[in-house]
């Protein structure tokens, strides 16, 4: 079998040392409580964000979701914290009052829809 040209092994190499210090960082803002959730899903819809967060057996009622300019923080007290508490940065300002979650089969879905910049008005 040919030997694989060198560009092609660089390539490689660099992939998998990207994947292994993603992990570990994933890793360390786990254990600092910082960062997003692991298994968190964020969605753009150009009115809206979606966020879902995987409660991993967390009690929804025990969550404290908090609004604050453009960030969404999602806390839980006690030892089951890392797995679903982190805050997530929007790029738009979001409509605080018309912000909803609700929580369905062990997956937390928050919908934070966008402020609207501007519209145009139709003249009559």
């Amino acid at each position: 079998m040919p030997a694989k040209p060198f560009a092609s092994t660089l390539v490689d190499f660099t992939r998998a040392f990207d994947e292994l210090f993603d992990d570990m960082l994933d890793r360390w803002r786990m254990a600092q409580g910082a960062g997003e959730p692991r298994h968190a899903i964020v969605r753009d819809y150009g009115d809206r964000y979606e966020v879902l967060i995987a409660l991993g057996g967390v009690d929804p009622d025990k969550l404290d979701i908090q609004i604050s300019g453009r960030t969404l923080t999602v806390r839980v007290p006690g030892d089951l914290a890392a797995l679903c508490e982190g805050s997530f940065a929007f790029a738009e300002p979001l409509q605080h009052e018309a912000v909803t979650a609700k929580a369905t089969g062990g997956t937390l879905a928050i919908v934070l829809p966008k402020l609207a910049r501007s519209r145009r008005v139709r003249v009559e």
